[in-house]
């Protein structure tokens, strides 16, 4: 793997994990030990990438008009063969919030997507790590909405589901089979995976997890759903779920694939098996101030409650924001796509 760092407020350069710190197992991190001169975001949002030069520059305006500050960090797992980690080094230090690129070579690519989820888990610092897409249509308007609901809210998974009122995958998947399909290995995976009926929409790629559920786990992933390991594997109690549109993609080609269906239905034996067998450990109910996280304050938890007080106009004032960004005009580039 090749990292770019801007985190410390520099761009760094490396050929292996000379910028990383101890792992802890299971692969995360530990934020106590993130390296000297760099304080530990609150929020790490991990986001997988394969060829998408002509949506990386939209993403990350949206994602900072979001969730402006510097309290949280960006951290992109590249499989690219076109320009986009290119790019990713020009963007990031333009960005008003520190940045990471792990660019993985073509033999580290194996299992796609979630293995970059699982890899980009294990580089983050942040307590609560945001998982989306990066091809805008996840909105990045509703990051901090999960984000605040998680930490009002004391929960250990907060989803982005497509299946609530007020919630949508119309746009966003192309033609009536996709949705037959994706409604179908909703039920299948609610009907086989019991730890699948916490949210309502178990194969969202769309949702906020705290730093804890992951510690000591050892995700095994196959395909795309990364979402379905955690439930299945990691040491939750609290699951809620937030309705939001799932959007027609910005620009360039959807990676779904037959291949993908095939891993989907291996990936869910897998994990029927590990839940049959009881392969996930519940956890001793969480401290109101666990190590490693900032403690709850009074005034914290009253700023917390205002932001989801506030929370649809927040979400109406950064979709504006989004729609300028990525018309023609705007930051991003006209749109295209499937």
């Amino acid at each position: 793997m090749q990292y770019y760092s801007t985190r410390g407020g520099k761009a760094t350069v490396a050929e292996a994990a000379g910028l990383a710190r101890p792992l802890l197992p299971g692969g995360a991190y530990d934020r106590g030990k993130a390296g000297s001169g760099v304080e530990s975001p609150s929020l790490s949002i991990v986001v997988p990438t394969r060829n998408e030069a002509e949506n990386v520059e939209a993403l990350i305006a949206t994602i900072c008009a979001a969730v402006p500050g510097s309290d949280k960090e960006l951290i992109f797992v590249d499989d690219s063969d076109d320009d986009t980690p290119l790019l990713l080094r020009r963007l990031l230090p333009e960005a008003d919030c520190p940045g990471l690129v792990v660019q993985r070579l073509s033999e580290e690519r194996a299992g796609g997507l979630s293995t970059a989820v699982v890899a980009g888990f294990a580089n983050s610092i942040g307590a609560y790590l945001c998982i989306m897409d990066a091809d805008l249509q996840h909105p990045a308007s509703a990051i901090p909405v999960l984000w605040m609901k998680a930490e009002r809210e004391r929960a250990d998974i907060v989803v982005g589901s497509r299946f609530m009122a007020n919630g949508s995958s119309m746009d966003g998947l192309d033609g009536l089979q996709r949705h037959a399909v994706s409604r179908g290995a909703r039920l299948l995976a609610r009907l086989i995976l019991p730890p699948a009926r916490a949210t309502s929409d178990p194969l969202s790629g769309f949702f906020v997890v705290h730093r804890r559920v992951l510690q000591g786990v050892n995700l095994r992933p196959v395909g795309y759903k990364i979402l379905l390991e955690v439930l299945v594997r990691g040491r939750w109690q609290k699951v809620l779920d937030v309705p939001y549109i799932f959007r027609a993609r910005h620009a360039g080609l959807s990676k779904a694939t037959t291949g993908q269906g095939i891993e989907f239905v291996r990936h869910l034996a897998s994990l029927a098996v590990a839940a049959h067998f009881g392969e996930r450990e519940m956890p001793a109910p969480a401290p109101v101030h666990p190590e490693g996280v900032r403690p709850f304050q009074p005034e914290a938890d009253a700023a917390n409650a205002r932001v989801m007080a506030g929370g649809q106009a927040m979400l109406d004032g950064t979709s504006q924001m989004e729609a300028r960004l990525l018309s023609p005009g705007g930051t991003g580039r006209a749109k295209g796509g499937e």
